[in-house]
């Protein structure tokens, strides 16, 4: 699952007393485009790393931090640099390092990158605004996964996937997971309907998904892959 949230702020209001001009909403949306949409961090690497590129026309401020799934989870890992100013066209490449040690070896877990967009400061040779109206700021944040995997696994989630188990529980659907890696449903058909899966399934866990559907309904998904792409479709009957 992916976390994306928008923040409006409202940073100005400019208003000439007697001018006739209809009042006009001048907006600006903060956000960068990241080459990934996932961060595989495998237990013998000495860190991986993610591009960001601002392609606004204006500079975009960034901020990263690793934070945990849970908050009472610990947060093993850091992202340099944490504070970066994109100006338009430009790019960084963050650095995810692992700062602690893991004692999870029988199975994948999970912290997530976050990226927060902030208007930076103007400097000196910056003109001031000069645009009579609303300036309206549109603050993206966006969280992607950043999945700590162990040297002992074997397989990846897209081989693995078809060993996803889906059941017909009081009509409600619940999907198990008994492989040790996180799996995100790429696609999903129940019966030929299609069903939005904005989750993903821990290892060994299981999920319940918003959906009724009785015994022996087919149903077909996919899992994302480790660089974003989707697996082969994979198909059962709810048991």
């Amino acid at each position: 699952m992916k976390i994306r949230l928008s923040v409006m702020s409202l940073l100005l209001v400019t208003l000439h007393a007697f001018s006739a001009e209809p009042l006009k909403v001048n907006k600006r949306e903060f956000s960068l485009y990241l080459d990934k949409t996932r961060v595989i961090y495998n237990q013998n690497d000495s860190s991986q790393s993610l591009s960001a590129v601002n392609k606004q026309a204006y500079p975009v401020l960034l901020q990263a931090k690793i934070m945990p799934v849970n908050k009472d989870d610990s947060v093993n890992f850091i992202v340099t640099p944490p504070i970066s100013r994109l100006d338009p066209g430009q790019q960084v490449s963050l650095r995810i390092i692992k700062n602690k040690n893991i004692d999870e070896d029988k199975k994948e877990s999970m912290s997530y990158l976050c990226i927060n967009t902030l208007p930076p400061e103007k400097s000196s040779n910056e003109k001031g605004e000069k645009n009579v109206g609303i300036n309206l700021n549109v603050l993206i944040s966006t969280c992607e996964k950043l999945i700590y995997r162990p040297s002992s696994l074997s397989g990846s989630p897209q081989t693995e996937g078809a060993k996803l188990s889906w059941q017909s529980d009081g009509g409600k659907i619940i999907i198990h997971n008994p492989t040790p890696f996180i799996m995100s449903i790429g696609s999903l058909t129940v019966n030929g309907k299609k069903v939005i899966l904005d989750d993903y399934i821990s290892p060994q866990g299981s999920l319940s998904v918003n959906e009724s559907a009785e015994k022996g309904s087919t149903v077909k998904w996919t899992v994302i892959a480790d660089y974003g792409g989707e697996s082969a479709v994979f198909t059962t009957k709810l048991k």
